[in-house]
C-alpha cells in the first residue's frame, strides 16, 4: 500500500504540471508551403514523422507513406502480445507467449522451429522504414513494481529509442533499441531482452533505383524455474506434502518451490536483410487535381539478400536434483544444449506494372530464390539447401475490387515439394469520394510443408528423436466484413489441417494420426455516445473437433474510457478501465529445455476476470500512461489466475509510462 500511495501521488503530481505547462503553451499554426512539384506527401510536412508501407515498396513499386501513430488509443497496450492477441498471454514481459487464438503456420520454406523467441526479435521483415525532412528522436520508458528485488535483479523496466534523420534527399538512415529487463513475482524468474537494429533506405532521384537494408542484433538471457511445483497448493497458499496434506503455510510469493532452480535459455540473433531495385520506364500521374504525384515503373527488377545467425543455448546446471524431464540427462557430465543456425538466402524478381486508366494498376511478378541453410546441435551438424520458384500477384479496379495472391513452389532441397498459396479479395461498396458502406474480405491459404527441422531432429541433453514425419497439409478459409460507418467489424476463418504435428503429454512431438478441423469467429465493436464516452470490444469464438489444439472456446477484451482536452484543449486525457476474459479450457504446460508448448492434463486454465484500470494523457508528441493492472487480484475470493500450467498471471501491478517524439 506504501508502493501504491508513492506512485499514485508521483502520477497525480505529474499530470498536474503536466497541465500547467500545457497552459503555457502557444498552439503555432503551422506554415506549409504547397508547391505542385511535389510528389509526396512529406515534401511538404515537416512536422510528422512517416514510415513506408513495406508491402506497398516491396511488391507495388510505390513510395506510400504511413504518418506515425502519435494517438492515446490503447497506448495501455504497451507489451508486444497485449497489442497482437488482445488479452495477456505471458507471466512476463519477455518471455514465451501463449497460444491464446490458434493460428495454421504461414512460414514459408525451412523451418528451425524455435518459435517462442522469435515473436519479440527484430529483424529486416518486420522492420520500419522512415521518412522525415527533420532528425526525429523518440524514446518511451515504462517500469513497474514486482515486489521485492531478488538474485540482484529490480523492477521491471522497458525502454525504446527510435533515432532516424535523413542524410540528404536521398538517403535516411536510423535505430531501433529496446531494453526490457523483467523480475517476476516468483523465485528464479528473470529475464533481460535486448534488441538493436540500424535501417537505411537510398532512393535515386529520379526513382529508377533504391536500396533499403536493415541489420537486427538480439540478445535473450532468461532464467527458467519450469512453473509451480506441483506440491503448491496456489489457491490456498499452502505447501502440500506427497500425500496432499498442508506442511506449510506461503505468505509470499518468494517461498513458493518451483520445478528448476538454475536453469537458463540464452539466444542471440544477427540478421542482414538487404533489398534493391532497377526501375524501368518510371511514370507519374494524379488520381485528380488536388492530389500528389504518384509514381510507378513500367518494370522492375529487384533483388534481396538475407543472411541470417541464430545461436540458442539451454543451461541446467543442477543435474538430478530437478525431476521435471520425462526423458533426464542422457549425459550426466554435461550440462547444456546447443544450437547454432546459419542461412544464406538470396533471390532475383522480375516485376510488371500495367497500367490502368483512373489510376488503378497492376502487379505481376515472377522469382527464384536460393538458400544455404546449415544446424549444429552439438556434436550433429547438418548442411542443406532450398531453391524456391514463387510469384507475386495484384490486381486492383479503382477503390472497388482487389485481388492479392502469392505462390511458393520448392523443387529442389530441404523442402522439395513444398508449396503455399495465400490469396485474398477486397470488395467495397459504397460512393466514390465517401466511406465504404460495407467492405468483404475473403481468403484462402493452402499449404504444403516439412515439420520444422527441431521436430524432425533433436540431439540435446535433455530429449533425443529422430523422426521421419510426413508433410503437413493446411486448408484455411477466411472471411471479413468491415462497416466503417458504424465502426463495426466480423470475421472468421474454417481449416483442416493434415499430419498436425503437436507435442504430447511427454513433451515429444507426434504427428496426428488423423485431420483436425477447426473455426473461429469473431466481433470487433467501437461504440461511442455523449461525444467522450467510448465503449470498445473484441470477442472471439474458436473450436476444434480434436484434443491436440487447444483453445479457450470464448476470450473477450472490452475497453470503456472517457476522452476529452483538458486546459484550454492544450492535455488530450483518457481514463477507463480494461477487462480481459477467457473461458475455461484445459491449456497447455510449458517446457524450457525446448521452447515449446505441450499438453497436459492436470490443470484448468482461464474462466478468471483480468481488470486494469488506466489513465493515459497527451500534449503534442508527450504522452503518458499510468496503469493499475490486475486490480481485482483477491476477486473473486481464491481465484487461481494462469497463463498455462504452473504459470501463473502477473499479480497486481502498478506501471507508469512516458513517450516523447522530438524533431531537431
Amino acid at each position: 500500500m506504501h508502493a501504491l500511495k508513492k506512485l499514485t501521488a508521483i502520477a497525480f503530481f505529474l499530470f498536474l504540471m503536466l497541465g500547467a505547462y500545457a497552459q503555457k503553451q502557444k498552439v503555432p499554426v503551422p506554415k506549409q508551403k504547397m508547391t505542385r512539384a511535389d510528389s509526396l506527401r512529406l515534401l511538404r510536412d515537416t512536422t510528422e514523422c512517416y514510415t513506408l508501407d513495406n508491402y506497398r515498396l516491396f511488391v507495388l513499386a510505390q513510395q506510400r507513406l504511413i504518418r506515425k501513430d502519435s494517438t492515446l488509443r490503447d497506448l495501455q497496450l504497451w507489451h508486444p502480445a497485449l497489442q497482437y492477441y488482445k488479452y495477456p498471454v505471458t507471466d512476463n514481459p519477455g518471455r514465451p507467449v501463449y497460444p491464446i487464438l490458434f493460428q495454421p503456420d504461414t512460414l514459408s520454406g525451412f523451418n528451425l522451429g524455435r518459435p517462442n523467441f522469435a515473436f519479440y526479435e527484430f529483424n529486416g521483415r518486420n522492420a520500419r522504414y522512415y521518412r522525415t525532412l527533420r532528425p526525429y528522436t523518440e524514446a518511451a520508458y515504462n517500469f513497474a513494481n514486482t515486489g521485492l528485488p531478488k538474485e540482484d535483479r529490480r523492477l521491471e523496466q522497458v525502454l525504446n529509442i527510435l533515432h532516424t534523420q535523413r542524410i540528404s534527399p536521398s538517403v535516411q538512415i536510423g535505430f531501433d533499441f529496446r531494453r526490457i529487463t523483467a523480475v517476476g513475482f516468483y523465485q528464479h524468474m528473470w529475464n533481460g531482452l535486448t534488441n538493436v537494429r540500424a535501417f537505411s533506405t537510398y532512393f535515386s532521384p529520379a526513382s529508377k533505383y533504391f536500396l533499403v537494408g536493415s541489420f537486427s542484433f538480439n540478445n535473450q538471457r532468461m532464467y527458467e524455474n519450469g512453473g509451480l511445483s506441483p506440491l503448491v497448493d496456489f489457491k490456498n497458499r499452502q505447501q502440500l506434502d506427497s500425500l496432499g496434506n498442508p506442511v506449510v503455510a506461503l505468505d509470499r510469493k518468494e517461498q513458493y518451490p518451483m520445478n528448476l532452480t538454475s536453469a537458463q535459455n540464452q539466444a542471440q540473433t544477427y540478421d542482414l536483410d538487404l533489398f534493391q531495385g532497377f526501375n524501368i520506364g518510371t511514370r507519374t500521374f494524379r488520381t485528380d487535381s488536388a492530389s500528389p504525384e504518384v509514381s510507378i515503373p513500367f518494370f522492375r527488377v529487384s533483388n534481396r539478400f538475407i543472411f541470417r545467425v541464430e545461436r540458442y543455448r539451454y543451461i541446467d546446471s543442477t543435474l538430478a536434483q530437478d525431476n521435471f524431464y520425462q526423458n533426464y540427462y542422457f549425459d550426466a557430465s554435461r550440462t547444456f544444449y546447443r544450437i547454432y543456425h546459419r542461412n544464406f538466402s538470396g533471390n532475383v524478381e522480375f516485376s510488371f506494372y500495367p497500367f490502368r486508366n483512373k489510376g488503378s494498376f497492376n502487379s505481376i511478378s515472377a522469382g527464384v530464390q536460393a538458400s544455404y541453410l546449415d544446424v549444429k546441435q552439438d556434436t550433429l551438424f547438418t548442411t542443406t539447401y532450398n531453391v524456391n520458384l514463387f510469384s507475386n500477384l495484384d490486381f486492383e479496379f479503382g477503390e472497388v475490387f482487389r485481388l492479392r495472391a502469392r505462390f511458393d513452389y520448392f523443387p529442389l532441397g530441404y523442402n522439395q515439394n513444398d508449396m503455399q498459396l495465400k490469396a485474398d479479395l477486397s470488395v467495397g461498396a459504397g460512393r466514390k469520394g465517401r466511406p465504404k458502406i460495407v467492405q468483404l474480405i475473403p481468403g484462402v491459404l493452402f499449404r504444403l510443408a516439412e515439420p520444422a527441422f527441431l521436430q524432425q531432429t533433436m540431439y540435446s541433453n535433455q530429449f533425443i528423436w529422430n523422426n521421419n514425419f510426413a508433410k503437413t497439409r493446411t486448408l484455411q478459409l477466411n472471411f471479413t466484413a468491415v462497416f466503417p460507418r458504424w465502426g463495426l467489424s466480423v470475421g472468421g476463418s474454417a481449416y483442416t489441417l493434415g499430419n498436425f504435428i503437436y507435442y504430447d503429454t511427454t513433451a515429444v512431438p507426434v504427428q496426428a494420426p488423423a485431420a483436425i478441423s477447426g473455426y473461429n469467429v469473431w466481433l470487433k465493436y467501437d461504440l461511442t455516445f455523449a461525444r467522450n464516452f467510448h465503449f470498445n470490444n473484441f470477442v472471439m469464438h474458436q473450436r476444434t473437433d480434436r484434443d491436440w489444439i487447444r483453445v479457450p472456446p470464448l476470450f473477450f477484451r472490452s475497453n470503456f474510457y472517457y476522452e476529452n482536452k483538458l486546459f484550454k484543449k492544450r492535455l488530450q486525457a483518457q481514463i477507463g478501465f480494461d477487462v480481459y476474459y477467457a473461458l475455461g479450457f484445459q491449456g497447455y504446460a510449458y517446457m524450457p529445455a525446448t521452447g515449446h508448448w505441450y499438453l497436459q492434463n492436470g490443470a484448468m486454465i482461464g474462466n478468471y476476470p483480468y481488470i486494469d484500470v488506466n489513465v493515459n494523457i497527451r500534449i503534442k508528441r508527450f504522452r503518458a500512461f499510468f496503469i493499475a493492472s490486475h486490480i481485482n487480484q483477491g476477486f473473486p475470493a481464491r481465484s487461481e489466475y494462469f497463463v498455462a500450467k504452473g504459470m501463473p498471471m502477473p499479480d497486481r501491478q502498478f506501471r507508469v509510462g512516458i513517450s516523447w517524439g522530438l524533431f531537431n
